[in-house]
C-alpha cells in the first residue's frame, strides 16, 4: 500500500483532479494549495481508494525514519478534510482504531491522456519561464536517467514537477528543448536576474489587518507566516498563501508574545517562538508545528534570539547573551535543541546581529553596531559557517541597519536600513561580495521585517495614519479634529491662525496650509517635488522647510504665501527638522557631515552652517527656548547606556542640566519656557502614548494628556499660546511582496 513512485496518473473525484506527476490538486481548474505532506496523504488514500489504510502505515509512509505522535496524523486528516470541504466525510471515512478509507468515487486517468491535455508546447513554455535555466538544461540532458532527475528534484523540491516532466515522451522533451531555445534571452535573465533596484520592482500588499508584528516567507515564496498584535496586546499566528487573501489562524490570540521564526526549506514545518511579557528574562521557547497547523512540539527553552534555520533544515542558529554583556552565536539540532556548538563569541552584545546562513551553508552574514564618540556606526560582514575570521562587506557608517536576508542564491543581500534624509527605513540591495548598494524602495513608507523566497521579497511595511487635533492650553480638554489628511512629518502655526503642514500626496510629501477649522486649504509645494517639516518665522512672514527642489535635499525658505523660494544649504548636505530662532535671524537644524550628526545654525542671509552641538545623534530631538537663550536636545549617555535630555545655554558657557527622560517623536518647550513636553508611554503602560511635562526646575515628569491607543507625532502652540495642536494616530503595519519586473531584452 505504499505510495507508488512510478505512478503516472491523475485522479478525478467530485470537483477535484489530483495530478500525481505534477503533484498538484485542482478544483474546477483552480489550483488548491497543499503542503507536500498533505499531498502525499491524499495520494496514498486515493491510490488505495475503497481500502482501509492503517494508521501505522500512514505514519510510516508520511514520516519515514521519524518518530511522530498519532495526533500529527489526526491533525493532517482534519486539515485535508477542510481543504476538500469534507465535513460530512463523503471522501475520507474514519475507521475507529484502525485508520482511514477514501470512499469517494474516483475516476483514474492514464498518464498519456494527461500528457496530451496538459503538456502542450504552450504549457511547457509558461512553466519554463518560472524556473531556473540550470534545472531545465539538466532535465533535458539527463532525460534518460531517472536517478539523475531524482537527484535534481531532491535538491529543488519546488521544481519536482518539472524534473518529472523531463522524462516524458520524446515529443514533449523536444517541445521543452524548442521552448528553451525560443526563450534563450529570457533564460539568461532568469539564471542571473538583475539586482533588485527601485526601477525594476513592483510592490503588492497582501494583508489588510494593519497590525502585523513580524513575518517570514517560505523558501519557494508560496507562503508567509506572520504574527499580529491587537489593541489588548494579544498575539496570534497566521498562515497565508502569497497568491491569495485567505488566511489560516494557527494560534489563537493570547497575551503571550508569539512570533514566527522560520519556515523549513522543505516547506513542511513552521518554527515559532513564544514568551511571557511578564518574564522577559526567561527568554523564548521555540516550537515546531506542521505548516498548515497542528500539534506543536517544543524544541528548546530559554532562547534569547532565534537567528536562522540552516539550508538543510538540520540546525538552528541562536544568540545567547552573556551576563558580562557579550553574545555567543550557537547552533543546535533543529529537532530537539541538542548538540550545542559554539560558532562565535563577542564581548559586545551588538555584534553578530541578524546572523543568516548563506544559501549554500558555507558562510554566515551578519551586521554589527559600534558606539563611537560621534554616534552609532553600523557595518555588514561575513564569516565562515563554523566561525573564523570576519570579512567586511559594508564598512562602518552612521546608517542604521534593521534586517538582512540573502537573495538571488547568494549573489546579493536585501537590507532594511534607515534613509539618511527621511529617517525612514527603506529596502536596499547589496551585491555580494563587492558590496555595491542599490535602493529597492524610495518612498515615505517604512519597511521592517524582511524575508526572501524564490525571486520575491517579503517585507513588513509601516505607514503612519495621523490627523491634527486642537485643544486648549495650559488646561487641555476634549480635542477636535481640524485636519483630516495624514500628516507626514510636521506642522506649524502661522500668524493669522492658519496651520502649515506636510502631507502625503500620491507618494510625495507636499506642504499645505489650512485654517484652524480645516476647511480653507491651499497647496504650497510644486506637484513634482518632495517637501516636508515646515516651520514659521516668529513674525509669520517666512516658512523654512526641507525640499528637493534643487534635485537633492536642502534647507529652503520662502514667503508665507509660497512665493520667492530660495535655498540656504548646499546640495548633498543631509538636513532635517529646522527651527527658527526667536529673533527670526537664523535657523537651527540637524545635519550630517562625514557620517556624523550635528546641531547647526545658519543665518537667514545665507552662508556656511555653524556647529552648535556635536553630541547629538541621528535620532535626536531638539527645541529652542522662547527667549532664545537655551536649547534642549536629546543625547546619548554612553557611560550609563541610556538616552537623556540636556538643557544648556546657546553660548555653551553655563553648565548644562540633564534630565532622565527619553522623548519619542518630538521635544518642545512650553510657551512660558518653564517646561519641556514630549511623547512617551502612558502611566498605565497601555498601547499608545501620552503627552508628558518635564519641569525645567526639576522633579518628576507629569502626564498631561493621554491619546492611547494612538501615538503622538508632533505638537505646536498657537501664536498666543492658548491652543495646542497635536498630531496623533497609528502605524498601520502590513505585509508587502516585492518582485522584479522581468522585461524581455
Amino acid at each position: 500500500m505504499a505510495i507508488n513512485p512510478t505512478n503516472q496518473r491523475s485522479y478525478e473525484f467530485g470537483d477535484f483532479r489530483l495530478d500525481s506527476v505534477q503533484r498538484v490538486l485542482m478544483r474546477q481548474g483552480e489550483l488548491v494549495p497543499l503542503t507536500p505532506k498533505i499531498f502525499d496523504l491524499l495520494l496514498l488514500l486515493i491510490e488505495n481508494h475503497g481500502q482501509v489504510v492503517e494508521k501505522d502505515l500512514l505514519m510510516t509512509e508520511l514520516w519515514p525514519d521519524t518518530f511522530v505522535e498519532e495526533g500529527n496524523l489526526t491533525q493532517n486528516i482534519s486539515i485535508l478534510r477542510k481543504i476538500l470541504s469534507d465535513d460530512g466525510h463523503q471522501y475520507i471515512q474514519t475507521m475507529p482504531r484502525r485508520g482511514y478509507r477514501f470512499v469517494g468515487q474516483v475516476r483514474v486517468m492514464p498518464f498519456e491522456t494527461l500528457a496530451i491535455e496538459e503538456h502542450s508546447l504552450t504549457r511547457v513554455t509558461v512553466e519554463e519561464t518560472q524556473i531556473e535555466d540550470e534545472l531545465v538544461r539538466k532535465s533535458v540532458l539527463v532525460a534518460d536517467s531517472p536517478a539523475a532527475i531524482s537527484q535534481v528534484a531532491s535538491q529543488h523540491p519546488g521544481w519536482k514537477k518539472m524534473a518529472v516532466v523531463s522524462v516524458m515522451a520524446l515529443a514533449v522533451v523536444a517541445g521543452l528543448v524548442i521552448a528553451w531555445t525560443i526563450l534563450g534571452p529570457r533564460k539568461v535573465a532568469g539564471r542571473n536576474p538583475p539586482p533588485f533596484n527601485v526601477n525594476n520592482v513592483t510592490l503588492r500588499t497582501i494583508t489588510s489587518s494593519g497590525n502585523i508584528a513580524y513575518g517570514v516567507m517560505s523558501g519557494d515564496g508560496q507562503f508567509v507566516v506572520y504574527s499580529t498584535v491587537d489593541e489588548d496586546n494579544h498575539y496570534a499566528l497566521w498562515l497565508q498563501r502569497t497568491g491569495s487573501r485567505e488566511v489560516l489562524q494557527l494560534i489563537l490570540p493570547s497575551p503571550r508574545l508569539v512570533g514566527p521564526a522560520a519556515i523549513s526549506h522543505d516547506g513542511n514545518w513552521i518554527y515559532y517562538g513564544e514568551s511571557s511579557p511578564d518574564e522577559p528574562l526567561k527568554g523564548i521557547t521555540i516550537y515546531r508545528m506542521p505548516l498548515l497547523g497542528g500539534a506543536s512540539r517544543k524544541i528548546l527553552e530559554g532562547v534569547h534570539v532565534f537567528a536562522a534555520l540552516s539550508p538543510d533544515d538540520q540546525r538552528i542558529l541562536l544568540h545567547r547573551f552573556k551576563q558580562s554583556g557579550g553574545v555567543d552565536v550557537i547552533s543546535v539540532n533543529a529537532l530537539d535543541g541538542s548538540d550545542e556548538t559554539l560558532i562565535a563569541s563577542s564581548n559586545t552584545a551588538s555584534d553578530y546581529l541578524g546572523t543568516r546562513w548563506s544559501p549554500d551553508g558555507s558562510k554566515l552574514v551578519f551586521f554589527s553596531s559600534e558606539q563611537r564618540e560621534d554616534g552609532t556606526y553600523w557595518s555588514l560582514s561575513e564569516m565562515p559557517a563554523r566561525g573564523g575570521a570576519h570579512k567586511t562587506i559594508l564598512p562602518p557608517a552612521q546608517r542604521k541597519i534593521w534586517f538582512i536576508a540573502w537573495a538571488d542564491q547568494g549573489r546579493g543581500i536585501v537590507m532594511t536600513a534607515t534613509d539618511p534624509v527621511t529617517k525612514i527605513a527603506q529596502l536596499y540591495y547589496v551585491s555580494y561580495p563587492d558590496g555595491e548598494t542599490r535602493r529597492i524602495t524610495n518612498d515615505l513608507v517604512g519597511y521592517t521585517t524582511i524575508s526572501v523566497g524564490g525571486e520575491t521579497i517579503m517585507a513588513g511595511k509601516v505607514e503612519r495614519q495621523s490627523r491634527v487635533w486642537l485643544t486648549n492650553w495650559p488646561n487641555p480638554g476634549p480635542a477636535r479634529q481640524v485636519i483630516e489628511r495624514d500628516m507626514a512629518d510636521g506642522f506649524a502655526w502661522m500668524s493669522d491662525g492658519r496651520i502649515v503642514y506636510d502631507t502625503n500626496d500620491d507618494g510625495r510629501a507636499h506642504l499645505w496650509t489650512a485654517d484652524s477649522a480645516g476647511t480653507q486649504r491651499q497647496q504650497l509645494s510644486p506637484d513634482n517635488v518632495d517637501e516636508r517639516q515646515p516651520e514659521v518665522s516668529p513674525d509669520g512672514k517666512l516658512i523654512t522647510f526641507i525640499s528637493k527642489r534643487s534635485g537633492s535635499v536642502a534647507l529652503w525658505v520662502m514667503d508665507a504665501d509660497g512665493r520667492n523660494p530660495r535655498r540656504l544649504t548646499a546640495d548633498g548636505l543631509p538636513v532635517w527638522r529646522p527651527r527658527f530662532t526667536p529673533d527670526g535671524q537664523s535657523i537651527l537644524f540637524l545635519m550630517e557631515r562625514n557620517d556624523r550628526s550635528f546641531l547647526a545654525r545658519i543665518s537667514l542671509a545665507g552662508g556656511e552652517p555653524v556647529v552648535v552641538s556635536d553630541d547629538v545623534y541621528d535620532d535626536s530631538y531638539f527645541d529652542i527656548s522662547p527667549d532664545g537663550q537655551r536649547i534642549a536636545y536629546s543625547t546619548k549617555d554612553n557611560n550609563r547606556q541610556m538616552r537623556r535630555v540636556v538643557v544648556r545655554t546657546m553660548s555653551g558657557v553655563s553648565p548644562a542640566r540633564y534630565y532622565d527622560i527619553e522623548p519619542s517623536y518630538f521635544l518642545r518647550w512650553t510657551p512660558d519656557g518653564q517646561n519641556l513636553v514630549y511623547a512617551q508611554y502612558p502611566q498605565d503602560k497601555k498601547w499608545g502614548q501620552a503627552l508628558w511635562l518635564q519641569p525645567i526646575s526639576g522633579g518628576s515628569p507629569q502626564q498631561v494628556l493621554n491619546v492611547t491607543p494612538d501615538l503622538l507625532y508632533w505638537a505646536a502652540w498657537s501664536p498666543d499660546g492658548k491652543q495646542l495642536a497635536l498630531s496623533h494616530g497609528r502605524f498601520v503595519r502590513d505585509i508587502v511582496l516585492v518582485s522584479r519586473n522581468h522585461a524581455i531584452p
